[in-house]
């Protein structure tokens, strides 16, 4: 009888230490009033214990307590879709608590409402779906409302405008395609120059047979 009720007590105790799936990411956001989601121009990038850490200034908040405009450093920044954070960029950032990753995103554009992910289809397929479904049809946004609410805070009073920093889209730099096109150009011509004259050698050597 006691043999049998300790192995009860053993695989309820199993049971219950199960960690929570990785795959609830966006409902956890979406439940959590600690959570954090928002927009941000990275200041500084840097590496701390093997971990990515980003210095950022957040612009435009989507639910949770972000402080617009001051600079906050967040640990454990993971890229979604496998990308260098820039600096002077902005991203959309997703922060749950410091046991977490936070997440950052390239999206295409700052409305909640219309913003797609700039992620590939694998990954789209997955939660990081959910993520994206939940910020266009207004359920993060909902969410903060009845946070505000509950915890007796004014309404946000955050607006779309064009006056945020630029987001990176992926792709190159508009500032830097000149520089990009002047050293191809530089690059095509060193070429040719030692083409050239690796015919007129040889030219010149068949020349003196």
């Amino acid at each position: 009888m006691k043999k049998g009720l300790f192995l009860w007590m053993a695989c309820l105790f199993v049971c219950c230490a199960v960690p929570v799936s990785a795959g609830s990411v966006p409902e956890d956001l979406l439940h959590s009033d600690e959570a954090q989601i928002f927009f941000a121009q990275v200041v500084e990038c840097r590496l701390k214990d093997g971990q990515k850490q980003a210095v950022l200034m957040p612009v435009l908040s989507v639910k949770g307590d972000v402080s617009i405009g001051g600079k906050v450093t967040y640990d454990g920044i993971i890229p979604v879709d496998d990308f260098l954070l820039r600096r002077n960029k902005a991203y959309l950032f997703a922060y749950f608590d410091e046991h977490n990753p936070t997440y950052a995103f390239r999206v295409s554009s700052y409305d909640p409402r219309t913003l797609s992910l700039l992620v590939s289809e694998d990954i789209r397929q997955n939660m990081f779906g959910r993520f994206e479904k939940y910020l266009n049809d207004g359920s993060y946004g909902k969410a903060e409302t009845a946070r505000r609410q509950r915890l007796g805070l004014p309404s946000a009073t955050a607006h779309i405008t064009e006056e945020y920093p630029p987001l990176d889209k992926g792709g190159m730099d508009p500032q830097m395609v000149p520089a990009a096109v002047g050293t191809a150009v530089l690059l095509t011509m060193a070429a040719g120059a030692v083409l050239y004259g690796y015919r007129r050698a040889r030219w010149q050597k068949r020349k003196q047979k």
